[in-house]
């Protein structure tokens, strides 16, 4: 098989191989379409918008279905809790940090609730409108930098993209992250040619506040260092450091905000979040794993066991970011003292990052699927996009400097996972600028089909099949046991009992070292007060520790 390097030089020549012997009819029907397209600058959103709006609306409609379609999931809980304390007229949200990785979610919730009451339809209503708006955005940014074709390819792929549809219709922050991520990427674009320190400001304050939904985002403008002060050679150095400054006021703006809110509850700075440090000691230590993996099971906030555990290990009291710094401690002196471990594990999450599979939390795709008319057999995954996304990749570097800060923002996304664990919710913030990639990439290959170039042709099949079969490797193991135990929960809420019991039953049998449906069946019957069942899942309880330390 042919190496990387040579195939990105053969692709990013290609405009310089055209065959001359072009098909004349081919070439005009090409060219009629094109022009009928970009006659009306409104109908690429239009169709874009409209399809992604439409699908969307279809899978809402039939995911009513779904058991917790009327209650958010798992930690997402405290974003209602804090949303309705908002409401109430305490717009810090409470007196105590944000401990969970989306503060401003809280807000945006109340804003929701505020106008439409307290109704989670409403929610998921808007956020589907957000999707839609997202798709609308991924075709003009593709548009900018790639031309029209490849901004209908990449619109039309990212309306019917399934992991989008998917968490458009959750109660979840990236919908939102997604279309502040875009906003800003689109306003930085179109300071390229001529700056505009407005334009400038307005994106930096839309990145900002996709670092409050992602605080792993902060990497993004950092970067973006690079394009300002090295990149951007259009100016002078001291006219780009002024746009640079003016453009990280804007970014600083909105966590400034919220760390001043930190501050004002706790007398504590804490920048973000604290959650960093447990998250980054997850994905670097003995048994690390490239994916989320917690060890052992407990009932409660992550954030406060951990701060737990290293009040614990040192004897003393901590504040909410001393904890976070001990765990980062702990993550860095693994990394020090197993560098080749270190190494083995980067590659490792690298090649998850590839995969095509969506690595589950709260929010199982595949098990959530079977309530969606549209998702339960859909066909456009992570791994359908990324071998052309490479190719698109492969062949924009000939004009690196113009895509440098598309390549900037999904290299924050692959740092991220690298530095914490591989998650579908992390790695979700790439694809609109992946499949933007994606739609260049298959334009090329139309590209080497009408100009008979079967040279770039033949390049970009290999390409395409060396991605597709990185991506396709069966690295993660999937099972339902979480989603069964989160369903339980979900029928306990609603005072569902048999089906609960059910749920976490199911749950503990597709995972025979899962700890928490057991802690939740004992807990549910305590409250219902019924001892029969509780003195039996306690003594199944017992037997299963036992077994599980004789195991180890």
């Amino acid at each position: 098989m042919m190496p990387l390097a040579p195939m990105a030089a053969g692709l990013a020549a290609e405009s310089k191989a055209v065959n001359s012997d072009i098909s004349k009819p081919m070439t005009q029907y090409w060219t009629t379409i094109r022009d009928s397209f970009s006659k009306n600058r409104f109908f690429l959103p239009l169709i874009i918008g409209s399809l992604g709006f439409t699908v969307r609306l279809i899978h809402l409609n039939s995911y009513v279905s779904y058991p917790a379609f009327d209650l958010p999931l798992g930690g997402h809980a405290a974003y209602v809790k804090i949303a309705i304390k908002i409401l109430e007229g305490d717009l810090l949200g409470g007196n105590q940090i944000f401990y969970d990785n989306s503060p401003i979610y809280a807000y945006i919730l109340a804003a929701i609730f505020k106008v439409f009451g307290f109704d989670f339809s409403a929610v998921r209503f808007i956020q589907i409108v957000v999707g839609s708006l997202n798709c609308v955005l991924i075709g003009l940014i593709t548009r900018r930098y790639f031309g029209l074709r490849s901004a209908w390819i990449a619109g039309l792929v990212a309306a019917v993209y399934g992991p989008f549809i998917f968490y458009d219709g959750e109660i979840i922050v990236l919908s939102w992250v997604i279309c502040f991520s875009l906003l800003g990427i689109l306003l930085i674009s179109t300071t390229d040619l001529i700056p505009n320190p407005k334009d400038l400001l307005i994106a930096g304050i839309c990145l900002g506040a996709a670092i409050m939904g992602r605080p792993n985002l902060i990497l993004f403008p950092v970067l973006l260092s690079f394009y300002f002060l090295l990149v951007w050679n259009k100016i002078s150095l001291g006219k780009r450091m002024k746009y640079y400054a003016i453009f990280s006021i804007g970014v600083m703006l909105i966590p400034a905000m919220f760390t001043l809110r930190n501050y004002a509850v706790s007398r504590q700075v804490v920048f973000l979040t604290p959650s960093g440090g447990h998250n980054f000691y997850f994905g670097h230590n003995k048994d690390a794993s490239p994916v989320f993996d917690m060890k052992f099971s407990f009932m409660g906030s992550i954030f406060l066991k951990y701060k737990e555990i290293a009040e614990n290990e040192l004897n003393k009291p901590l504040t909410d970011m001393e904890a976070s710094r001990y765990w980062y401690r702990k993550g860095i002196d693994f990394i020090i003292e197993n560098p080749l471990e270190e190494a083995r594990l980067i590659f490792k999450k690298i090649l998850f990052f590839m995969n095509d599979v969506e690595v589950p939390t709260y929010f199982n795709y595949y098990f959530n699927r079977q309530y969606s008319i549209v998702l339960k057999h859909w066909p456009i995954s992570f791994g359908t996009i990324i071998p052309f996304s490479v190719l698109g990749i492969l062949a924009s570097l000939r004009n690196w400097r113009r895509h440098t800060v598309l390549y900037l923002y999904v290299a924050t996304t692959l740092l991220s996972v690298v530095i914490f664990f591989v998650i579908s919710r992390t790695r979700l913030p790439a694809v609109p600028i992946l499949i933007g990639f994606a739609g260049f990439g298959v334009s090329k290959i139309l590209d080497a089909l009408l100009h008979k170039n079967w040279k770039i042709f033949l390049l970009s099949f290999t390409v395409i099949l060396f991605v597709y079969f990185v991506t396709y490797q069966n690295l993660v193991q999937l099972n339902f046991a979480r989603s069964y135990n989160h369903l339980g929960v979900v029928y306990w809420y609603k005072n569902k009992i048999p089906e609960a019991e059910r749920a976490f039953r199911m749950a503990m049998q597709l995972q025979r070292n899962f700890e928490y449906p057991l802690l939740n069946l004992i807990h549910m019957y305590e409250k219902q007060g019924k001892k029969e069942k509780v003195d039996l899942y306690r003594k199944l309880h017992e037997d299963w520790k036992k077994q599980w330390q004789q195991a180890q």
